[in-house]
């Protein structure tokens, strides 16, 4: 058989002269509470961070005075937790730049909701 085509020892990146050494258990309970610590606070930064002015709810195709968004930055208290994409703000789900400035908005601002408000009745295409 050509030995050239046989596997060669791929050479460990492990020394094996070097001892492996643990942590003393106190250590390690040390460690472990220090680093639980620091996520625990870490994220919590985070999530007040994002909480404080966050899109919380997005509503599509709806008017500029729409009472739902309203009441949603009334309840939240800060006007940027509900946006309005329509028309009248160049969101015009007729045209593709329309709709692609929605789905471009829906990155950017991540709502947690996105509703949306076409309009409905007996003759409407939706």
């Amino acid at each position: 058989m050509n030995e050239s085509i046989l596997p060669r020892e791929v050479p460990s990146l492990v020394d094996a002269s070097q001892e492996q050494s643990f942590l003393p258990e106190a250590a390690a309970r040390h460690l472990e509470q220090q680093s639980w610590n620091l996520a625990r606070g870490f994220f919590q930064s985070l999530v007040q961070e994002h909480q404080e002015k966050r899109t919380l709810f997005m509503e599509v195709a709806c008017s500029p005075e729409s009472v739902l968004s309203s009441e949603i930055q009334k309840y939240a208290g800060y006007p940027e937790a509900a946006i309005r994409c329509a028309h009248w703000n160049n969101h015009d789900l007729h045209t593709d730049a329309g709709v692609r400035l929605i789905l471009d908005t829906i990155d950017a601002k991540r709502p947690l909701h996105v509703w949306i408000s076409t309009e409905c009745g007996p003759y409407s295409p939706m």
